[in-house]
């Protein structure tokens, strides 16, 4: 199975994914800007 998409600034999903036996596999660095966060990071 793929997830395609989690934004680095959803810690929580994330950390769900991991524990729940998937692999990040790569990561698109500013691919997402957060109102109050600003662009996102790789993780």
């Amino acid at each position: 199975m793929q997830f395609n998409f989690v934004v680095s600034t959803n810690q929580a999903v994330a950390s769900l994914w991991e524990e729940s036996g998937f692999s990040i596999v790569g990561t698109l660095p500013q691919a997402f800007r957060h109102h109050a966060l600003g662009m996102s990071t790789h993780m």
